[in-house]
């Protein structure tokens, strides 16, 4: 008797539809495909813009693949199904993070726009921004010197001219 009820509880409890676990069973055939073409593109082919691509993609198709897994272990131990598919999750978002990243960087390969002086001035700007994140932090009043100067370097000389000046170069398409 209490077999029945528990299972016909699992089956009430169980709101994945027959639709989405074809979906995630698709994306699971394509997240094997992908990877083998990701191994042989990345090991034998070394073609970068591939697997990058395949990086990329199995990232976003895994995490479909992650939630039918999900739905279908919940109802033995949630907690652990829940672990499971926050640790999957994170490690697909990365590997799709990692691919896209790395997808760009070839599809834009080209010299860097910013020149030396314009760099160091960026870094200026940087610098005064943390300075300034800092000083509110730990100085709360807004007329201390340690917040007044930097806010003033920063918000009438250093941001403005920083963003005029690569405004400039990036409208005229000006390379180093």
């Amino acid at each position: 008797m209490a077999t029945i009820a528990a299972t016909d509880r699992l089956e009430v409890g169980s709101t994945t539809s027959s639709a989405y676990e074809r979906f995630a069973g698709v994306c699971a055939v394509l997240v094997g495909a992908l990877t083998f073409l990701y191994s042989v593109s990345f090991i034998i082919l070394v073609n970068e813009p591939l697997s990058s691509f395949c990086l990329l993609a199995n990232g976003l198709l895994a995490s479909a693949v992650l939630v039918a897994l999900y739905e279908r272990l919940r109802a033995s131990d949630a907690s652990f199904a829940l672990w499971a598919l926050l640790l999957g999750l994170a490690g697909s978002i990365g590997s799709a993070i990692h691919g896209g990243y790395d997808l760009a960087g070839v599809l834009h390969q080209h010299a860097p726009v910013d020149p030396k002086p314009l760099g160091y001035l960026g870094y200026l700007v940087a610098a005064l921004q943390i300075i300034l994140y800092l000083g509110r932090l730990i100085v709360f009043d807004a007329k201390n010197p340690v917040i007044v100067v930097p806010a003033l370097i920063a918000g009438f000389l250093a941001t403005p001219i920083f963003f005029i000046w690569l405004g400039v170069r990036l409208w005229r398409g000006a390379r180093a």
